[in-house]
């Protein structure tokens, strides 16, 4: 699928229309590459198919995830506050993946999203999941955070101290 995004003797359409049919593939990991073929695509129509990837959902949340992560790519500013509703979904897988693709992405506002997701986060796992994707961030405002996190011990200071060591080993 990624290949055809190079291929220059079929039109654009004919493109589209092969990847579409992909989005919808019994194999989790062609509607992963379906996503992220489109993401390479570029274009408005590409940011279009994503938002309704992205809003059909997936019965695989990661499926959405890469979508959200696609987004945050091809369309920064509206990508940022489209991934962002989700962080309040009623679904905690998809709150999760919002969170990984906000962290993942690596910007200042996401981090900004994040922190400001903090304060109302319900669960313990999602909460959990808002410190890796600040980890993952790398965003100096989102490791002091983390470090003032284990600082002032409490129950959350141990996933906070295991989000800077992730951040620590991967760099």
């Amino acid at each position: 699928l990624l290949a055809l995004v190079t291929c220059n003797d079929l039109p654009r359409s004919e493109i589209f229309r092969i990847l579409i049919d992909a989005l919808i593939d019994h194999a989790h990991s062609v509607r992963v590459e379906a996503i992220r073929a489109i993401a390479e695509m570029e274009g408005e129509e590409a940011a279009l198919l994503l938002r309704l990837k992205a809003r059909a959902g997936d019965k695989e949340t990661a499926v959405t995830g890469q979508a959200f992560d696609s987004l945050l790519r091809l369309e920064p500013a509206r990508g940022l506050d489209f991934v962002k509703e989700y962080l309040k979904s009623d679904a905690e897988e998809l709150r999760e993946e919002a969170a990984l693709a906000l962290g993942a992405s690596r910007r200042a506002d996401a981090v900004d999203a994040l922190l400001e997701a903090w304060p109302d986060a319900a669960g313990i796992m999602f909460r959990k999941t808002l410190l890796r994707a600040l980890g993952a961030s790398r965003q100096d405002k989102a490791l002091q955070f983390l470090r003032e996190m284990v600082e002032a011990g409490g129950m959350h200071a141990p996933a906070a101290k295991e989000a800077l060591q992730l951040t620590a080993r991967s760099q």
